[in-house]
């Protein structure tokens, strides 16, 4: 299981434009909705398991990294992975008190938990890759972001 066969050209945001945490999760879930990830009626309902799951704990990994993750019923089929990136930087209460521009944000099935832990190991390995950080801002297009996820998995 590799974290590029959980993403499509639909779930990568290039452009997010909040600063604030919530605001940039809304954005992501309301673009999801819009190419069919999740049900547009359901987007309010996994905001707020975003945010129950954040007060648990900032997703923040530190390194300009987030990882928000929820499991839930609604999700009949596959995990969805988003990638979100901001230029500006995005306050996500990060470990390391630094603006994020990279945010994952996974959304599960509650029936696939192994999963679910297995892409948030594959995120992580991504993320203790410096080529991700130094590549990840110079992408311009889904394609683009496919291609150097994959790169970086096949050289793990």
């Amino acid at each position: 299981m590799t974290v590029s066969e959980y993403f499509t050209k639909q779930t990568v945001f290039l452009q997010l434009e909040a600063s604030e945490k919530k605001a940039a999760l809304r954005q992501m879930l309301e673009a999801l909705a819009t190419s069919g990830g999740v049900k547009a009626g359901d987007t309010d309902f996994f905001l707020r398991k975003f945010m129950d799951r954040e007060k648990l704990g900032s997703t923040g990994i530190g390194r300009g990294m987030a990882i928000p993750h929820v499991k839930s019923d609604r999700l009949a089929k596959a995990p969805i992975i988003a990638i979100g990136v901001s230029e500006v930087g995005i306050d996500f209460n990060a470990i390391d008190a630094e603006p994020v521009h990279t945010v994952f944000m996974i959304l599960s099935p509650k029936d696939q938990a192994e999963a679910h832990l297995e892409i948030l190991r594959g995120i992580s390995g991504l993320a203790r890759g410096r080529d991700f950080f130094r590549h990840i801002r110079r992408v311009k297009t889904s394609e683009e972001m496919r291609v150097l996820i994959e790169d970086l998995e096949a050289d793990q």
